[in-house]
């Protein structure tokens, strides 16, 4: 159980390589890699200004539209998108 005012940290998702490179093992490229978070470099960030929508995504160049398409349809429901997120205000 976390203190209040601990900073979260995901124990399937820690902020290493292990992370990144999961069964591949160390890739020493990735050494140089800086966690950060958005906390920590914006002061008074937040994850959503006003309630997600289909039209906020966004095609770009990578051939990722299925995956695009995927977060658009989860975008039609944005209860389950603030599920997945620790608030500390509600929107």
């Amino acid at each position: 159980m976390r203190q209040k005012g601990q900073q979260f940290v995901d124990d399937d998702f820690p902020p290493n390589n292990r992370s990144l490179s999961g069964e591949w093992g160390r890739v020493s490229e990735w050494d140089q890699i800086k966690w950060e978070k958005i906390s920590q470099k914006i002061q008074g960030s937040k994850i959503f200004v006003d309630k997600p929508e289909p039209r906020d995504i966004k095609q770009g160049y990578l051939g990722n539209c299925y995956y695009l398409a995927g977060l658009a349809a989860l975008a039609e429901r944005p209860d389950r998108i603030f599920n997945l997120f620790m608030l500390t205000e509600k929107n």
